[in-house]
């Protein structure tokens, strides 16, 4: 009978220390995710969405005087479906 306490501290104590460790887990979790959606929506605000511009570079330029900008084209869900369509995206 002993060794069945024993053993039932024993799964009790484990279980504990399991939980323990689950929480601090699931709170490291937490952060890493709110400092991810923090970097995304930076990284978002730092790129400039122009529509309706020329698609030829040099079109470009020679509109935007003296503005260093280098062309980043990104795959989007926006605009016309089925289209294939890319959306400049100026960084800077």
């Amino acid at each position: 009978m002993e060794g069945v306490e024993t053993r039932v501290a024993e799964v009790e104590e484990w279980s504990v220390t399991t939980k323990d460790a689950l929480l601090l887990a699931l709170k490291e979790q937490e952060r890493i995710m709110s400092k991810l959606t923090d970097l995304e929506t930076r990284s978002r605000r730092n790129n400039l969405r122009i529509f309706g511009i020329p698609k030829v570079p040099e079109e470009i330029l020679t509109n935007l005087h003296n503005v260093n900008t280098r062309f980043k084209y990104e795959e989007t869900s926006w605009g016309q479906p089925g289209t294939g369509k890319r959306t400049p995206v100026f960084s800077y």
